[in-house]
């Protein structure tokens, strides 16, 4: 094997940890270093270390750590001078203006929320996002001393990711609001959740219905307060039409119980002569779930750093991507739902077969 010349570029930041774009073109004599224990990286020193990078049009994604070190600065100049470099991107605390004249960039620079980042794939991005928006209490306890507050802080993370996936055009969002576990809870815990739910349906409807937003909700409507039950329906009805963004609150919801109303439905169907037994099997009993529960999500996103279902869509996450995060949901941004793009980019989905093999 013939010698490389190899360049290493100290990569820092302010807080030795983040993000780096880079939109380049190879040098002759320099290359990126292959090896088992750190494919696709970026030689760099002092200890720095790229945990992922994905690739699109030119652009490579690095994200670095530091063990030791937390000071000096990203060196554009040494980029640009190794390397035949159009832009230097960066975020998570590194510098915030592209080194750039291409308005495309710039302009996502300033309003990264409300255009799709460079390095997704428009044609890779999931359809069906589903969030289990864990950590709301522990965040609140850490903060403030109280659990209640972690829970208003999650409705302000809640509205950025919906408007993540009105401008990155995901068309489908489906949240993890309240389980049947939950009413174990303290009273005092659970009624401050359902005047919350009553405050964000009310105050918050006029914005949604502005966007073009759908409201859905599952779950057992039943045991709720009879003025959310209310509300609810009147949501439902009034954005019945809209198409930018199907929004599904799982509402005193359980996954095991999706699965037996689902299978209750049936029953009823068939005692009224509208479906025969031989008829059910796995693609009806998914028909129905599609029709009266939750469609499969592509990518099911947990925060706060459990790594459990926790009884949601117990049925429907059989070929789910999966993204554990120890992110608690109220600091949750657009910044960790572009991580986690990045990632189920990253995938091959094979739904048990081989790639490329005949359907």
């Amino acid at each position: 094997m013939r010698d490389t010349n190899f360049c290493r570029v100290n990569f820092h930041s302010s807080f030795g940890c983040g993000w780096i774009l880079l939109n380049l073109q190879w040098k002759p004599g320099y290359s990126f270093c292959l090896t088992r224990r750190a494919p696709h990286f970026l030689c760099s020193s002092y200890s720095y270390r790229p945990l992922l990078d994905s690739w699109k049009l030119g652009f490579v994604a690095v994200k670095l750590f530091s063990r030791a070190r937390r000071w000096a600065h990203l060196p554009q100049n040494e980029l640009k001078k190794q390397f035949c470099i159009f832009s230097v991107v960066s975020f998570e605390g590194m510098e915030k203006a592209p080194a750039t004249d291409d308005p495309k960039l710039t302009e996502w620079h300033k309003s990264p929320k409300r255009s799709l980042p460079p390095l997704l794939d428009p044609q890779k991005l999931p359809k069906h996002i589903a969030v289990i928006m864990d950590g709301n209490g522990r965040w609140g306890l850490h903060h403030f001393s109280c659990r209640t507050r972690g829970h208003r802080a999650g409705v302000d993370a809640l509205e950025e990711l919906i408007d993540c996936c009105v401008h990155w055009q995901i068309p489908l969002l489906t949240v993890f609001a309240f389980s049947c576990e939950n009413w174990k809870r303290p009273s005092e815990e659970v009624d401050f959740l359902f005047l919350l739910f009553s405050e964000m349906v009310s105050h918050k409807l006029q914005r949604l219905l502005e966007e073009n937003i759908r409201i859905r909700f599952v779950g057992n409507m039943e045991d709720l307060p009879p003025s959310l039950q209310q509300d609810i329906i009147e949501v439902e009805e009034l954005s019945r039409a809209n198409s930018s963004l199907e929004l599904t609150i799982a509402l005193n919801y359980s996954g095991r119980q999706d699965i037996v109303n689902i299978a209750r439905r049936m029953l009823r169907d068939a005692e009224q002569g509208l479906l025969h037994s031989s008829q059910v099997d796995e693609k009806l009993f998914q028909q129905y779930m599609q029709q009266y529960s939750i469609a499969d999500p592509d990518l099911l996103i947990r925060t706060g750093g459990e790594k459990r279902l926790s009884n949601f869509m117990l049925w429907q996450v059989a070929y789910t991507e999966l993204y554990m995060t120890d992110t608690l949901w109220p600091d949750f941004t657009w910044k960790h739902l572009y991580e986690a793009c990045l990632h189920y980019q990253s995938r091959k989905r094979k739904y048990g077969g081989l790639l490329g093999s005949p359907t």
